[in-house]
């Protein structure tokens, strides 16, 4: 049977109780473990009031939370769906990646596109017949309600 008192320091009846950096571990694992499971019994949402107790332990203003808010609201408000190619392209990169992360990326390859088209004059034409091909089989699909 382990020892209980296994990463825990005595000093004197009347100190606080002090833990090694293995039980700090330990226990840090096991309340992240706890915390899941009541997160998951909760349906992981989360109320105004404790977002914003969130982000003030991290250093975030309630005003900044607020703020944000309101432009996730604005964003995602009813008839403010994005359409068009971009936005499909955009919807399918890595939920992870922020929004500039996918403009950026949107913009490299577009500009490997085009150099790979001007740089290799035997390719060029086949992908510049294959990128006009895409985009009108795309355009057919959200025409036809396919997409988007």
């Amino acid at each position: 049977m382990p020892d209980r008192t296994e990463g825990r320091h005595e000093e004197s009846p009347d100190a606080p109780e002090r833990f090694d950096a293995e039980a700090v571990r330990r226990i840090l694992h096991r309340a992240a473990e706890v915390d899941q499971r009541l997160e998951s019994q909760r349906g992981a949402s989360y109320s105004l009031e404790e977002v914003e107790e969130i982000a003030t332990e991290v250093g975030i203003s309630r005003e900044a939370v607020r703020a944000a808010v309101q432009a996730d609201r604005d964003e995602t408000a009813p008839g403010k769906t994005r359409r068009g190619v971009l936005a499909w392209l955009e919807e399918r990169l890595p939920q992870s990646w922020s929004r500039n992360s996918k403009h950026t990326a949107l913009t490299v390859l577009g500009l490997g596109l085009f150099l790979l088209v001007v740089s290799l004059p035997g390719v060029g034409p086949i992908v510049l017949w294959a990128t006009i091909l895409t985009l009108l089989i795309l355009m057919l699909l959200v025409l036809f309600g396919v997409l988007i």
